[in-house]
């Protein structure tokens, strides 16, 4: 292998090299020193030059660098217009309280008069519900059916 054909190899972890006819893993590789670190064998595990490579092999069953790249740039480009879509919301609620700065109080004051309407709708239909419950109790006693020991207590 040539230092040319060394530097336009895409080196995966786990690529399978031939160096003087054996065959073994690539487990490192140093651009620098234009090397690859491969465990020919149990015994064997050693930096070789690029020209002692007789043969590089990619491991198969992944997904090429291309595909990958672009992937990630149409993911990337999904994130940039979801943030432009929510930076024109941000921009056209900021323009509605430029334009009128109390539009946003009477939203809030909007909403405290619905929360404390349906507030005072359920203390009604408590305050109903304990006078159903004594309405009871007093038609029971007249009755004379005896307590509980939980209307005792």
């Amino acid at each position: 292998m040539t230092e040319q054909e060394f530097l336009r190899q895409v080196w995966r972890p786990y690529d399978t090299v031939t160096i003087d006819g054996m065959t073994g893993r690539v487990t490192s590789v140093c651009f620098s020193t234009r090397s690859v670190k491969a465990s020919l064998s149990k015994d064997v595990h050693d930096w070789f030059k690029y020209d002692l490579i007789d043969e590089h092999q990619s491991i198969k069953g992944l997904p090429d660098d291309d595909a990958l790249i672009e992937d990630l740039h149409n993911q990337i480009m999904r994130k940039d217009k979801r943030i432009e879509e929510q930076q024109a919301i941000i921009e056209k609620q900021n323009e509605k309280l430029a334009k009128d700065p109390m539009d946003g109080l009477k939203n809030l004051r909007k909403a405290i008069n619905e929360i404390g309407g349906s507030l005072a709708a359920k203390q009604k239909r408590i305050a109903q519900a304990e006078s159903a419950i004594d309405r009871i109790h007093k038609y029971l006693d007249e009755r004379g059916v005896p307590k509980t020991e939980e209307e005792e207590v």
